[in-house]
């Protein structure tokens, strides 16, 4: 699917069909007003064998990634959580393809921006479970984020406000400045 959004938005039909996460993304994009984008969604990529199968190397590397680079939130619309990890290179591209879930291409100004977008249940759990422990400024969110997964395959007596609370819970975090790590103690612990 490719997009082309100038001063008024033009979509093809495929936009009403495409995951909710997506159709957000389009529609706040069409909303800014920074000149000409274009945007090309892949088709939603089911989650690999990979993921499963992750060395503490690539977890380090995928928590790192999240802390730096990632975005978690639980959607408006559908409450499901979800990890975007934006950048200019092609690393969202390349863990798309390896691990699944949806890239997201765009050009802003001439620049081409990636953005991976996991929100598959299985694919967002694994990623999840392989990166928490390794996570050092938003652990609390990974955390969160395997209780609303929970919460969403139990659907308890309600469910929607927990949910609810969950994700304000989450937004306060996003919110709050990082807290500060001393690299050389935890050097120094893990040496030991």
């Amino acid at each position: 699917m490719i997009y082309a959004l100038n001063a008024k938005i033009s979509l093809k039909w495929e936009y009403l069909y495409c995951a909710a996460p997506i159709r957000y993304e389009v529609e706040k994009l069409a909303r800014m007003s920074l000149g000409t984008l274009e945007i090309r969604i892949m088709k939603p990529k089911e989650p690999t064998p990979d993921i499963l199968r992750m060395t503490t190397c690539e977890s380090c590397y995928m928590a790192a990634l999240i802390d730096g680079e990632g975005a978690i939130e639980i959607h408006k619309r559908d409450l499901y959580p979800q990890i975007r990890i934006g950048m200019r290179s092609r690393l969202p591209y390349e863990l798309w393809k390896k691990y699944g879930g949806v890239i997201n291409k765009r050009y802003i100004r001439d620049v081409p921006f990636y953005t991976w977008i996991v929100y598959n249940k299985s694919l967002l759990r694994n990623l999840v479970k392989n990166t928490v422990r390794h996570s050092r400024i938003k652990k609390d969110q990974l955390e969160l984020v395997l209780k609303a997964l929970k919460i969403r395959e139990s659907k308890p007596l309600g469910w929607k406000d927990e949910m609810m609370r969950i994700k304000e819970d989450i937004a306060r975090l996003n919110k709050q400045p990082p807290p500060d790590i001393d690299l050389e103690s935890e050097v120094e612990e893990n040496a030991e």
